[in-house]
C-alpha cells in the first residue's frame, strides 16, 4: 500500500510517521505535511482496489462529500490525490482524541448530559450534511472522533450519497453497518436524513445503556431485528428503573421509530430536544412517535415495486423450538436482496462494507489510536485495541445459503411449492427468509402476485412456500430464499 516503512514520502509532501489503522479497504497513516508543517491523517486505498473503478469512485466520493462541508463537527479533507505508482489517497485533519467506540469500550455507559452533548454535536454535523444534500449512511461510534478539546467530529463519508450523484451499481457500496442500520436501509429502500437519525439513535442508546439495542449472532440477524423488532426499553445499566432525566427515553424512542416519518423531522429538531434534555432537570418530553410500525412482508398484492427500486428479499420467519407441525407464516419487514446476500458474505471482496460493528475499515479509528508511533508505544492498550480489531472478522456461517427457488410441476402442491435444500430439509427449526423474485420474466418465469408465507411439512420433512390467500401456486413463480441454521445447543 505504502510500500511499508520504506516509503519516505507521499507525493513528495506527506511524510508517514506511523500507522493509525488498517481495514479491508485500506490503511490510515499519521503523516507530516512538509509544506504546511502540520500533522495530518492520510487514508490510502488498498492496492487490490486501485484498479477497481467503483472502489476508486467510492473513495473519491468520500473526499468530495466531506470537502463540500465546512463545519466544526465534520473532519475536514485537505487533499485528494494519486501517487505516481497508482496509490489513491485522501489527506484529512488528524484528530488525536480517539473514537467514541474506544470511549464506550473503556468507560461503558455515559451520563445523560455527556451522551446528549455528543449526540447534539453529531446531529449538528449531520444537519450540515443533510442541508448540503448528503446522507452519511454509516453513522457509528468508530466514525465519531474527538478533537483534543473534546469536541466530537464525524468522519468517513465513504458510502455517503448526494441526491444528485449517480447510484453506484455494486450492492456492497449501498450498505452501512448492520449494528446501526435503519430499517429502510436494511430493506434496500431509498434512505434520507431520517436514516442517519435512526443510526444516531442507536449510537445514543449505546452511550446510555452501554450496549446496542439489538444484538444477534450474525449481521443478517441483526439487520432483521432492526427491521422487525421494537427496541427494548432503555434502562440504566444495573438498574430496573427505565426513567431518564429530561425525557431522554422519549428522545431515543422517537429516534428508533421504525417508520422514518415517526422520527424527528430534521437534525435541528433533534438538537432542540437534546438541548431541552441538557437544560434539565425539567422533564421536557418530546413528541412521542406515532407508533412502532411493523412492515408487512407481503408486497405481492400491490404488484412489483417501481422498476428503479432495489430488488426485495423477504423477512425472516422466526420459529419456536419444538413446534414441528403447523404453518408459520412470514411477518415483519423485508430485507433487500443486496443486504441479505452481502451480510451472509456472498459479496466477496466488498464484505467489509456489510460488516458488523467492530469489523475494521479504513475509517475505523482512522485519525486516532496510532500504531507504531510514539503515542502508540506510550499507550499500548490503545495500540493493542486497534490490532485486535484489525484481526477480527465475522465470517458467514457455513450453514447459511442464499438461492433462487422456482416453482415447478415437480414441487408444486395446491397453494405451495416445496423447497429442496439440504440446509433446510429435516430442520424444522431452520430460519428462512423468502420473498418474490420481482423479475422472474427475465428468465422465463411467472410473477406470483400473492402474499407468501412459509411452513414446515413434518411428513415430507421439507419447508414449503405458500400463498397465504390460498391461491394456487403458479408454475414458474420465482422466490429469493435465504436459509440459516441456528448453532447446535452445545455450542450456545
Amino acid at each position: 500500500m505504502l510500500g511499508g516503512a520504506r516509503r519516505s514520502s507521499i507525493d513528495n509532501r506527506y511524510r508517514p510517521l506511523g500507522l493509525l489503522g488498517r481495514g479491508g479497504m485500506g490503511e490510515v497513516h499519521l503523516a507530516r505535511d512538509e509544506v504546511l508543517g502540520r500533522d495530518v491523517a492520510v487514508k490510502v486505498l488498498a492496492e487490490q482496489y486501485s484498479h477497481d473503478g467503483e472502489a476508486v469512485e467510492r473513495f473519491r466520493r468520500e473526499a468530495r462529500s466531506a470537502a463540500a462541508l465546512s463545519h466544526p463537527h465534520v473532519v475536514p479533507v485537505h487533499d485528494l490525490g494519486e501517487t505516481a505508482d497508482g496509490a489513491h489517497y485522501i489527506v484529512m485533519e488528524y484528530v488525536p482524541g480517539g473514537t467514541l467506540k474506544e470511549r464506550i469500550l473503556r468507560g461503558g455507559a455515559m451520563d445523560v448530559r455527556t451522551a446528549a452533548r455528543i449526540s447534539h454535536q453529531v446531529a449538528a454535523a449531520l444537519g450540515a450534511a443533510h442541508d448540503a444534500g448528503v446522507v452519511h449512511r454509516d453513522v457509528k461510534p468508530e466514525n465519531i472522533l474527538f478533537a483534543g478539546s473534546g469536541e466530537a467530529k464525524v468522519t468517513d463519508f465513504g458510502i455517503a450519497r448526494s441526491a444528485s450523484s449517480p447510484r453506484l451499481t455494486e450492492a456492497g457500496f449501498t450498505l452501512g453497518t448492520a449494528d446501526y442500520m435503519s430499517p429502510e436501509q436494511a430493506m434496500g429502500e431509498a434512505v434520507g436524513p431520517a436514516s442517519d437519525l435512526y443510526s444516531l439513535g442507536v449510537v445514543l442508546y449505546q452511550m446510555l445503556a452501554g450496549e446496542r439495542p439489538f444484538e444477534a449472532d450474525s449481521p443478517l440477524a441483526t439487520a432483521v431485528k432492526h427491521a422487525n423488532e421494537p427496541p427494548p426499553k432503555l434502562r440504566r445499566p444495573g438498574e430496573g428503573d427505565p426513567a431518564f432525566p429530561g425525557g431522554m427515553g422519549a428522545v431515543v424512542e422517537k429516534l428508533l421509530a421504525k417508520d422514518p416519518a415517526d422520527r424527528h423531522g430534521s437534525a435541528s429538531e433533534l438538537m432542540a430536544d437534546l438541548e431541552r434534555v441538557m437544560d434539565g432537570p425539567a422533564r421536557a418530553e418530546p413528541a412521542k412517535p406515532r407508533g412502532m410500525s411493523r412492515r408487512g412482508a407481503a408486497r405481492g398484492a400491490d404488484g412489483p415495486p417501481d422498476p428503479g427500486a432495489d430488488t426485495v428479499l423477504g423477512a425472516a420467519a422466526h420459529k419456536k423450538r419444538g413446534n414441528r407441525r403447523g404453518r408459520r407464516f412470514l411477518g415483519g419487514a423485508v430485507l433487500s436482496a443486496a443486504v441479505v446476500l452481502l451480510l451472509l458474505g456472498v459479496a466477496g471482496a466488498l464484505g467489509p462494507l456489510g460488516a458488523r460493528d467492530g469489523d475494521p475499515s479504513p475509517g475505523d479509528g482512522a485519525q486516532a489510536g496510532p500504531q507504531g508511533t510514539e503515542e502508540g508505544k506510550k499507550d499500548p492498550a490503545r495500540a493493542a485495541t486497534v490490532e485486535e480489531e484489525g484481526e477480527s472478522s465475522d465470517a458467514a456461517d457455513p450453514s447459511d445459503s442464499a438461492f433462487v427457488h422456482r416453482a415447478t410441476p415437480e414441487n408444486v402442491s395446491d397453494n405451495s411449492t416445496y423447497i429442496d435444500d439440504p440446509r433446510a430439509n429435516g430442520h424444522p427449526d431452520a430460519l428462512l427468509s423468502v420473498t418474490q423474485n420481482w423479475n422472474p420474466g427475465g428468465d422465463g418465469g411467472t410473477y406470483n402476485a400473492h402474499p407468501v408465507g412459509v411452513w414446515y411439512d413434518a411428513v415430507a420433512e421439507k419447508w414449503a412456500i405458500a400463498n397465504e390467500d390460498r391461491a394456487a401456486m403458479p408454475e414458474g413463480a420465482a422466490f429469493n430464499v435465504v436459509v440459516s441454521r441456528d448453532p447446535p445447543e452445545a455450542a450456545r
